[in-house]
Formats: C-alpha cells, sequence, structure tokens
C-alpha cells in the first residue's frame, strides 16, 4: 500500500491511504469508500491533543486495516466534508448503493461505524437495515441513494 501525504491550501497536511492495485473478490463491483474529517478544531484543546477526527480516523484506520489492504476498503483522512454541524464525520459510500453521513462521533462510536462497514461487506444492505444498525441512527446526518444524482 503506498502512502501519500499532500499539503492541502491552509498548509494542514492530509494523510491517504492508496491501495497499489485494487483486486477486488468474486461478486463485488466497487470498494466501500470511508472518508473521515480530521480538521474541525471545536473540541481540540491543544498542540498536545487530538482533534476528535483524527482520534476517530486513528481507530476506525486500524480496526478497518485488513480491508484496508485488501483494498476492499478505502480509507482517507480528508480537510472537510462540508455542511457539518457537529463533528466529527464520517461519509460512507457503501459501493454504489448508499451513501452515509455520520456526524457528533466519538472514538467510542468507532465500533458502530466498523461495523457498518464490515455488514456491507457481507453483501448489500437495504436501507432499513442501515437504520436498525445499533449505535448509529442518532448519528445519521443524511442516507441517500447513490442511484439519485
Amino acid at each position: 500500500m503506498a502512502f501519500d501525504r499532500s499539503i492541502h491550501s491552509t498548509g494542514r497536511i492530509v494523510e491517504r491511504d492508496e491501495p497499489a492495485s485494487v483486486s477486488l473478490p468474486a461478486g463485488r463491483s466497487a470498494p466501500v469508500r470511508v472518508r473521515v474529517c480530521v480538521t474541525c478544531d471545536r473540541y481540540y484543546k491543544g498542540p498536545d491533543e487530538l482533534s476528535r477526527g483524527h482520534s476517530l480516523a486513528h481507530h476506525l484506520q486500524q480496526s478497518l486495516a485488513p480491508d484496508i489492504c485488501a483494498g476492499i476498503v478505502i480509507f482517507r483522512r480528508v480537510e472537510c466534508l462540508s455542511g457539518c454541524r457537529r463533528p466529527a464525520n464520517v461519509e460512507v459510500n457503501l459501493r454504489e448503493t448508499f451513501a452515509i453521513r455520520l456526524a457528533d462521533l466519538r472514538v467510542c462510536d468507532s465500533s458502530h461505524v466498523t461495523s457498518l462497514i464490515t455488514n456491507s461487506l457481507g453483501g448489500e444492505l437495504s436501507y432499513d437495515e442501515i437504520l436498525q444498525l445499533p449505535g448509529l441512527r442518532g448519528h445519521i446526518a443524511y442516507l441517500r441513494s447513490a442511484s439519485i444524482p
């Protein structure tokens, strides 16, 4: 896996994991894409403490490491997901079916986000199944079908 660090116009470093090559298991049409906003500093207390987004991204990346290495999950730390009202935010694109924005997440919520992603890797999830996943309902900022332009 190649590791890329680029500098955003604000001067902050943005880290991205890119699989060297993606070979998906049979029946998989596209990888799950996960983007975590790491820049919001509303709850950031100083240079010795990570923002909620950085902490959340670290835990998610660790729990999804095998799937990231396999290329079935593409993980990104991004400067901003725009339009959030409550940090920390994660956007998950479940292959070609749904895009989900989760808001007001903490590190303790990372297991619920990981559960959403791993459940989607086992097969397509319906709208109702996503809403019924434990721990996510109060965090869904939006859930939209990928087929809607």
